[in-house]
């Protein structure tokens, strides 16, 4: 077959696929094998790890090489829309921020933060030699002359400093369920959400301003090993929600709906809202099978078939 005969028996092929109802195509029950095939466990980790990783691995040499910002990569109204998302509070639930404070991490975080607090509290004490208000206390109180101030201090310092730390120790065990408590109530409250709106913002600007090579740093560093396990356990997460009946009636769902709006229109309609990929997509489907079509035509397999009628 002629190579012009070719392209234009291709033209022909793809303008009546155009002209097909889309519903003819897709159906919900059929789509669920359809994707079940192709997210194949087998497909996927061949994918993930013959493709997938060595273009992490590229593209973090390529954000090395090309110094290029995080924000490089959003358009001025993709930043305006994150940085307008950012700025609305979010008042948190009293009852998530209970079940955070109950973790023995964060239990033991406030209660090395408020032992830190009364340390230097109770350091600023001592000898009178912290700045501010109980610097100027202890100053005051035992220092009305500093050779007195001295000799009072010198003297009593250390047995008084063992009774308060033990005191504070005591504190800290007694209140510690107060302090959380009192913790979750000013977490919740309007002017926490503002100022966790405020630092959303500072994060967000720091991001955009970040160098992507920094993220790459950061992914590099976790350990290949454990890099590697998590894309290996991609495939079989895929293949997991793909049983979950829950999963599948969603799909199932979402399709129906979709043919709901879709289905009765045409290929050709569908895409041909945006006119200028359709008919790149036309173009295309003539440069690549056009050639295809002429060489099978002219091979024996097809030169058989006909000749059997």
């Amino acid at each position: 077959m002629e190579p012009a005969r070719a392209a234009a028996l291709v033209e022909l092929g793809f303008d009546f696929v155009m002209a097909q109802k889309v519903s003819r195509f897709i159906e919900p029950d059929r789509m669920l094998g359809h994707l079940q095939a192709a997210l194949a466990p087998e497909l996927i980790e061949r994918i993930v790890m013959k493709h997938v990783r060595p273009f992490l691995e590229r593209q973090h040499q390529r954000a090395t090489d090309h110094g290029d910002l995080v924000g490089d990569a959003l358009t001025d109204d993709a930043i305006d829309a994150l940085r307008a998302l950012a700025a609305i509070p979010v008042r948190l639930d009293k009852r998530f921020l209970q079940s955070v404070v109950e973790q023995d991490g964060v239990r033991h975080l406030i209660r090395e933060v408020t032992e830190e607090t009364i340390s230097r509290f109770l350091g600023s004490l001592k000898g009178g030699q912290g700045g501010g208000f109980m610097g100027s206390v202890g100053r005051g109180a035992f220092g009305l002359a500093s050779s007195m101030g001295k000799a009072l201090l010198g003297g009593l310092g250390p047995q008084v400093e063992a009774q308060l730390g033990r005191a504070s120790s005591a504190f800290i065990d007694g209140s510690l369920n107060l302090i959380l408590a009192h913790v979750v109530e000013v977490m919740a409250t309007k002017e926490s959400a503002q100022h966790m709106a405020d630092m959303a913002g500072m994060a967000l600007e720091g991001v955009l301003d970040m160098p992507a090579s920094q993220v790459w740093d950061r992914v590099a560093a976790v350990p290949v090993a454990k890099r590697n396990a998590l894309l290996a356990a991609l495939p079989g997460v895929l293949a997991h929600n793909l049983t979950r009946p829950e999963v599948r009636v969603a799909i199932a769902e979402e399709v129906a709906l979709w043919l709901a709006v879709e289905g009765q229109r045409t290929v050709g309609q569908v895409l041909g809202e945006a006119p200028a990929a359709l008919a790149h997509w036309r173009a295309e489907a003539v440069r690549v099978l056009g050639p295809l079509v002429a060489e099978f035509a002219g091979s024996e397999a097809f030169a058989a078939w006909l000749a059997r009628g």
